[in-house]
């Protein structure tokens, strides 16, 4: 399983429940306001698709594979799996 940080920014529309609904069909953490971590054998690009379809055109939407080292402040609820 491969590791993503996902970030978004919804412009006008802001319909958080359907991108929500979309990443939480992911092994996810909800981090900070519009970060998600999740777990995927999909590739960025597909996860990328996937949350366009969530969203409208004018959202705007980042995926990154996460590789190894990793840091955070004040982060609570943190699931193991994510450690």
């Amino acid at each position: 399983m491969t590791l993503y940080c996902i970030s978004y920014d919804l412009i006008d529309k802001k319909d958080y429940k359907k991108i929500e609904k979309t990443l939480k069909k992911y092994k996810n953490f909800h981090a900070l306001g519009s970060v998600w971590f999740i777990e995927s054998e999909k590739k960025a690009s597909v996860i990328r698709e996937e949350l366009e379809k969530a969203t409208d055109k004018d959202d705007k939407i980042f995926v990154v594979e996460i590789k190894k080292y990793w840091a955070s402040i004040n982060v609570s609820g943190i699931p193991d799996w994510l450690r």
